[in-house]
């Protein structure tokens, strides 16, 4: 979706204390992030505004991953809720919120966990010629 590689010296984000981040080292972080999940699988993101967030964000739509986006200071009680409902394979979430969601820690970067559930589902990507040939299209419009 991105080319990252484009544009790796340049800075990507400059969070609140100031900390420059280079699209280079978030194409790295999302890299090493997405190696510890299955490929087409529900994804929830807790998401603050945060480093973190962003390259979990970036990461798996770059990489066929399919993100729900969630407020990370979701009710407790709705998230629960929505993992029942949903049956995400992963959580990514603030490292300080990790214990409150039920499952194993198999990663953590950017003061960010991945959770793995008890969940595995694969959503296959079904071609569709037309729709492929439009992606690529706006793609390459996108990368010039």
């Amino acid at each position: 979706m991105w080319n990252f590689a484009k544009y790796a010296d340049n800075v990507a984000v400059i969070d609140d204390k100031g900390q420059q981040t280079t699209y280079a080292e978030l194409e790295g972080c999302g890299n090493a992030l997405v190696k510890n999940v299955s490929s087409r699988c529900l994804v929830f993101c807790l998401c603050e505004n945060t480093l973190g967030s962003l390259v979990g964000y970036t990461a798996f739509l770059n990489n066929h991953v399919v993100p729900l986006m969630l407020d990370a200071h979701l009710d407790k009680e709705l998230l629960n809720q929505f993992i029942t409902e949903y049956q995400p394979d992963y959580i990514w979430l603030p490292t300080a919120q990790k214990e409150e969601v039920s499952g194993k820690a198999v990663f953590s970067e950017c003061d960010y966990t991945l959770v793995k559930t008890e969940y595995n589902h694969v959503y296959p990507l079904y071609p569709i010629p037309e729709a492929d040939e439009a992606f690529d299209r706006i793609c390459g419009i996108l990368r010039q």
